[in-house]
C-alpha cells in the first residue's frame, strides 16, 4: 500500500459525494418519513435535534463516510481495477460484506424490520458504490 499514490482529489469527491447522496436519501422526497416512522420518531422529534443543532452529529458522519472512502480508495488501489463498473462492483461488495451484513446481524438480534433494514443498509451501499464508481475513474 502506497499512500502517496491514493488520489486525495478523488477521494474528497467521493467523501462530499456520499455526504450528499446522504442527505439526499434521507429527505422528505426519499425515505425520510419511513425511516422516522422506523425509528419511531416524530416531527417534534426531530424539531428538538435541529434546534439543539446537527452539528454535533453531521460533522461526525462526514468524517467517518470520508473513513469509510478512504479505506475503499485503498481496497481499489491494492486491486488495480480493470474498469469503472469493476469500480462500482468493488464498492457494492464492500458496502454489502462491511456494511449491510453487520447492520443485518444486528438487526436480527435488536427485531427491527427488514424495511427498517433496507433503507439504512441501502443508503451505505449506494454510497459506496458510487464512491467506487468515483474512484475507478479518476485514477492517480
Amino acid at each position: 500500500m502506497n499512500l502517496h499514490e491514493l488520489n486525495y482529489l478523488a477521494i474528497a469527491v467521493a467523501g462530499v459525494a456520499k455526504f450528499v447522496i446522504g442527505g439526499a436519501w434521507f429527505s422528505p422526497a426519499l425515505f425520510v418519513k419511513p425511516w422516522l416512522a422506523e425509528m419511531k420518531f416524530t416531527e417534534e422529534d426531530m424539531a428538538k435535534a435541529k434546534a439543539r443543532g446537527m452539528a454535533a452529529t453531521l460533522v461526525p458522519a462526514f468524517l467517518m463516510g470520508f473513513v469509510q472512502v478512504f479505506a475503499l480508495a485503498i481496497v481499489l488501489q491494492a486491486m488495480k481495477p480493470a474498469c469503472v463498473w469493476c469500480g462500482a462492483g468493488t464498492g457494492l461488495m464492500v458496502g454489502v460484506a462491511f456494511t449491510a451484513l453487520p447492520i443485518a446481524t444486528d438487526y436480527l438480534f435488536e427485531g427491527r424490520t427488514v424495511r427498517h433494514l433496507l433503507i439504512t443498509a441501502g443508503h451505505h451501499v449506494t454510497t459506496m458504490v458510487v464512491a467506487g464508481l468515483i474512484l475507478a475513474a479518476w485514477p492517480k
